[in-house]
């Protein structure tokens, strides 16, 4: 669904995707107007530019803890994994991209995860947690070129 503020400025798309988890993702995304339609078309019409992406059911909400000298992770989309911090390979079940992972303490902050597939690394993740503790900053690598970066915020 696409909809079109009042005064032109903004819109929202909300989209739900399947078959790309077990359950279905919503999506919701935000724009800006930055050119507008030739005179008399659609109100949608015009040039937009993207301010945020936000999955709105949480279905990418992970909880990670650590348990035995583990980092535990578990998340809406059916992956999880119990890897010790020394970067020796654990299993990353439930995600048809990785069947392995490796986690690696960087500093009291900050570890990191990389995403194997057949002893290849095909992502490497960064965890960095706020000064706050309530912050994570986090920044996904898929080591062909792509880097993306996001904040959570701890739920309780």
């Amino acid at each position: 669904m696409i909809t079109v503020s009042p005064d032109g400025s903004t819109k929202t798309e909300k989209t739900t995707l399947t078959g790309v988890a077990p359950k279905p993702v919503e999506v919701t995304s935000r724009y800006r107007r930055v050119a507008d339609g030739v005179p008399g078309s659609h109100a949608i019409s015009g040039v937009w530019q993207l301010i945020d992406t936000d999955v709105t059911n949480h279905a990418e909400d992970t909880t990670f803890k650590f348990d035995n000298g583990k980092l535990v992770m578990t998340d809406q989309m059916g992956g999880s994994y119990a890897a010790r911090l020394d970067g020796a390979p654990a299993p990353f079940d439930g995600n048809p991209q990785f069947d392995a992972v490796s986690i690696r303490v960087i500093n009291n902050r900050i570890i990191e995860e990389s995403d194997l597939k057949a002893g290849k690394v095909q992502q490497v993740r960064r965890w960095s947690i706020g000064s706050d503790i309530n912050t994570l900053q986090a920044r996904f690598d898929d080591t062909q070129g792509h880097v993306q970066e996001q904040t959570a915020h701890r739920v309780r």
